[in-house]
């Protein structure tokens, strides 16, 4: 079952994304780039800038779910055993004192912008390098079956009003920073779930 590990693979694909867009920021400039971290906001002020990503929800994609194309799964399972469609609310903000913190957030939201429907290569990329992780649970995301699941990734800026970004920072009881904020559309199809055995063969009397 690699269904479980959908949500957890989609932020590292995200995490891939911005870093290597600091990293081309940062080279030709001489500086070194920011972190790029996953999880709630920090609730102390930083020095050093960094980068968060913050999975605030994960909510079922209804329209996608009575789409025709997605009733059922690429690979033909049964309409029992849907491909996995989400919207996943993320919140990305940039941390620290100095202009670090503003050009790291800046990185991450040209990086977003770019990477509207990140390619098959680019997923197998991002997640191919946790194979020699020294922790099983971050090895568990190169898996093949994991990355040959992604059927699509759908990042969209989604923009909040004043009241509902202060809403998100009170909750999260951490200091505002300067934030943008993202819903990722996934669509993952569990190759390990194949559609269970089909009518029995009978076999041919033979002719008499």
């Amino acid at each position: 079952m690699n269904a479980p590990l959908a949500i957890a693979a989609t932020g590292e694909i995200l995490r891939y994304i911005i870093e290597d867009t600091l990293r081309e920021t940062a080279q030709p400039l001489g500086f070194t780039p920011p972190p790029v971290t996953i999880g709630p906001p920090p609730k102390s002020g930083m020095e050093e800038p960094s980068v968060n990503l913050f999975l605030c929800q994960a909510v079922p994609n209804a329209s996608l779910r009575n789409a025709p194309g997605f009733q059922r799964g690429s690979l033909g399972n049964r309409p029992g055993e849907p491909p996995l469609l989400l919207d996943l609310s993320y919140l990305v903000s940039g941390h620290g004192s100095g202009v670090g913190r503003d050009i790291g957030l800046g990185a991450a939201i040209e990086a977003l912008q770019e990477t509207p429907s990140p390619p098959a290569p680019l997923i197998r990329t991002a997640l191919a390098g946790f194979s020699g992780h020294p922790d099983p649970m971050y090895r568990a995301l190169s898996a093949e079956n994991l990355i040959a699941g992604f059927e699509s990734l759908t990042i969209k800026s989604q923009p909040l009003g004043i009241d509902s970004t202060a809403g998100l920072w009170i909750a999260a009881r951490a200091p505002f920073c300067p934030s943008a904020f993202y819903v990722v559309t996934l669509a993952f199809q569990d190759i390990d779930a194949q559609a269970g055995p089909g009518a029995p063969v009978v076999p041919t009397p033979s002719p008499p």
